[in-house]
């Protein structure tokens, strides 16, 4: 785990059905004002939002990419405007991840 920043909404080890995005296998989004279920795995209920996305690259799930807004309840749209970007972004991340590990076993099978 690694984090950017002060705000802390997550624990830092938990089971993947501890997480929608990871049970789904697809984006989950919460904040307030949303009717979709909290994660098990985030600290605080408040104002806060969050969005969970899986990093899947080459049929294998790899991890999360968990992003937290503090200010949600006052920006409702704070997750439409940055999306197109934010996934782009995990693919790129997933990808490269994937990539170190094909890497590295081939490093350990030759």
């Amino acid at each position: 785990m690694a984090h950017w920043g002060d705000v802390r909404s997550s624990i830092t080890q938990f089971a993947p059905e501890d997480c929608w995005a990871l049970r789904r296998g697809q984006e989950h989004v919460a904040g307030p004002g949303m009717l979709t279920p909290r994660c098990a795995h985030i600290t605080e209920n408040g104002k806060k939002g969050y969005v969970c996305m899986p990093l899947a690259a080459q049929g294998e799930t790899l991890g999360i990419l968990h992003l937290c807004e503090p200010n949600a309840a006052e920006k409702p749209q704070w997750l439409a405007e940055r999306q197109q970007i934010l996934r782009g972004v995990v693919d790129t991340l997933a990808l490269a991840l994937a990539n170190l590990r094909l890497r590295e076993t081939l490093r350990q099978q030759s």
